[in-house]
């Protein structure tokens, strides 16, 4: 489930760089089968390229071959001390919480939908057309739409132009267009440019559709007439391409009917893409994020195993053993990386897996409560990991001179 949202935020983050050039290469180009492509390549792109990644997401600094690498620590908790004692919320459950309620709620409603359509079939009128099934229906609230490989229409809308336009998607299999976005309009509901995404993807439909009712004869003043006698202020479909549209889209589709075709060099924006691509990698691989998404998406990855404090601080219960003080890893992060390398190269077996992330938190005086780990590692690394931090003790976090309680992610990786 963690995996899963984690990639969700690398692929949105690709979507997001890639939005604008792909929007500034479409919005203005009639060249509708490339403007189709580039938004399809957008798509495809934000979901491969992160899946291709996954398995290197971590970026650290370059040590010699066959040495251990312990990465720089990410603070993923820091809180005020309190004199009472407390359970502290976890910010990652939360966030599976919403995020997985999200799609829960976007699923039930899409599916709402599909059930809206079975009902309003039952009532309808079945007849043939150019191949496709017509649905014919007495609600002329509703504006003309295609759904899969069938048409829906009211009987005052049985107007052949009308009926071309919706066959016109129909021929071009836009369907698949549509389930390929609202799918990735549900696993990203969070992110605002799916749904402008989806727009741009629903307008180049419509554009399509509104060019294989003109190049079959009818005139443009004519159908521009048409389409605003018809399709203003009608209800749509969600997951249906229909003759209406809203506002400044309806606006845009009616005045571009009037354009010639826009020249080919237009289509060298599109290369905008590739500088795009680059940053939003640069970005995923930063290492602030990239750790960040790791540990999220390590949160339940090979099982976390979190060690109660008895075992994370060995003390005795006669005289406590001597303690080395560190500075916080807020303020200084390399003596605790010195001692976790040297702790760990007793674990010297060149078939040893490690690459993981460990998850400590320290309390507002410095004392170690609680130590986690996520990902491929050994027995042996884990209790050499143990056994290094059962001899510590920081220096305590400070924020605005008051001590504080903080959990660091600390990525360690085996060259």
């Amino acid at each position: 489930m963690s995996a899963a949202f984690a990639y969700s935020l690398v692929v949105s983050t690709m979507l997001m760089f890639l939005y604008p050039a792909v929007y500034l290469t479409v919005s203005r180009n009639n060249r509708f089968r490339f403007n189709r492509t580039m938004l399809i390549s957008a798509l495809v792109i934000s979901f491969t390229v992160p899946a291709i990644m996954s398995a290197n997401i971590n970026v650290h600094e370059a040590l010699p071959a066959g040495a251990y690498m312990v990465g720089d620590a990410t603070i993923e908790k820091a809180t005020q001390a309190l004199r009472h004692t407390g359970t502290a919320i976890h910010i990652i459950p939360v966030l599976l919480g919403v995020y997985y309620c999200g799609i829960v709620v976007l699923a039930m409603k899409t599916a709402y939908s599909l059930f809206s359509l079975a009902w309003l079939k039952r009532g309808c009128r079945k007849e043939l057309y150019e191949g496709h099934t017509l649905y014919i229906h007495q609600d002329k609230r509703i504006s003309p739409f295609s759904f899969g490989r069938t048409i829906f229409i009211s009987e005052t809308d049985h107007i052949d132009a009308i009926l071309r336009h919706e066959s016109g998607h129909i021929h071009a299999n836009h369907w698949v267009d549509i389930l390929m976005v609202e799918l990735t309009c549900i696993f990203l509901w969070y992110n605002p440019f799916v749904r402008l995404y989806r727009n741009l993807m629903k307008l180049n439909h419509e554009f399509e559709a509104d060019f294989h009712v003109i190049s079959g004869g009818m005139g443009i003043s004519d159908y521009q007439h048409l389409l605003i006698t018809k399709a203003m202020g009608r209800r749509t479909m969600p997951l249906a391409n229909s003759f209406a549209t809203q506002g400044r889209i309806f606006r845009r589709r009616v005045l571009l009917m009037g354009k010639g075709k826009t020249p080919t060099a237009r289509k060298l924006s599109g290369v905008l893409v590739i500088p795009s691509l680059v940053i939003a990698v640069a970005l995923i691989n930063h290492p602030i994020l990239a750790n960040t998404i790791s540990g999220i998406k390590n949160f339940h990855n090979s099982g976390i195993i979190d060690t109660p404090p008895a075992m994370a601080i060995q003390e005795g219960e006669g005289t406590e053993p001597a303690k080395t003080v560190l500075p916080s890893p807020i303020t200084d992060q390399k003596p605790l990386a010195k001692t976790l390398k040297y702790a760990i190269t007793y674990d010297n077996r060149e078939d040893a897996p490690l690459n993981a992330n460990l998850r400590i938190t320290i309390d507002n005086e410095g004392r170690i409560l609680n130590t986690g780990i996520s990902g491929e590692y050994s027995s042996e690394f884990w209790i050499a990991v143990n056994e290094a931090l059962s001899g510590l003790t920081f220096e305590p976090a400070l924020d605005n001179g008051k001590p504080i309680q903080i959990t660091i992610v600390l990525p360690v990786k085996k060259e």
